[in-house]
């Protein structure tokens, strides 16, 4: 019996042995293929319940991704994303809304936030210029996405920051992974500590850890 069982384990890890050399050699690190890595620098923590954290002021973040094929990113294959004063990813501006100016507030996760993509070509960004285009009104679009986030932590923050701002149209982005938390107040969890460890290491394992908690894994 023991011999059987040695063997089976050892045909297990044969094949995990393979298959970690056959995503080093022709898949690469899950890490690097679509998650966003925002450091403990650029979150901190809030001072209102019902999200897990919040984006730290004056701060930046950088994004590798594996390759680069349309020169899209930085040369070495970054993106790098910063907040205003107020944690906000945009142009500097105050809390207060200015006389004569409509103020749209747009929620979201790393869609909003514009994962991947440089601020001057994020959907918000360009709402606000093609709405003050096409109307003549001034118009200033905040950006309140926050990578991770779900519906409930979207609501709680329009409710604790959002309305602070004095939105005249509020615009909550959906995607079908935001009814991951059915509840109030769900946090966007970090998964098991023991699967996080060998992903450090295996890159086999960062891909089961990506597919387990979705592309907008916090680390």
């Amino acid at each position: 019996m023991a011999k059987k069982l040695g063997l089976a384990l050892m045909s297990v890890l044969l094949v995990l042995l393979v298959a970690e050399v056959f995503v080093r050699l022709f898949i690469g690190p899950a890490a690097l293929l679509n998650v966003v890595n925002l450091p403990a620098s650029f979150r901190a923590e809030p001072n209102f319940p019902g999200v897990p954290f919040v984006l730290r002021p004056n701060a930046e973040a950088v994004h590798r991704f594996a390759s680069n094929p349309d020169g899209y990113f930085d040369g070495d294959g970054t993106l790098t994303y910063r907040t205003n004063a107020l944690g906000l990813r945009g142009d500097e501006t105050t809390r207060e809304k200015p006389p004569g100016v409509f103020r749209i507030l747009g929620l979201g996760d790393s869609y909003t936030f514009g994962s991947g993509v440089r601020r001057e070509h994020l959907f918000l960004e360009r709402l606000e210029a093609r709405f003050a285009e096409d109307t003549g009104m001034r118009i200033e679009v905040l950006n309140l996405g926050i990578p991770g986030f779900t519906t409930w932590q979207e609501v709680a923050l329009l409710e604790h920051v959002g309305v602070g701002f004095d939105p005249d149209l509020v615009l909550i982005s959906f995607v079908m992974n935001d009814v991951g938390g059915f509840l109030p107040g769900a946090r966007v969890e970090a998964g098991p500590s023991w699967l996080s460890g060998v992903a450090d290491v295996s890159w086999l394992a960062g891909h089961v850890k990506l597919r387990i908690l979705g592309p907008s894994t916090m680390r």
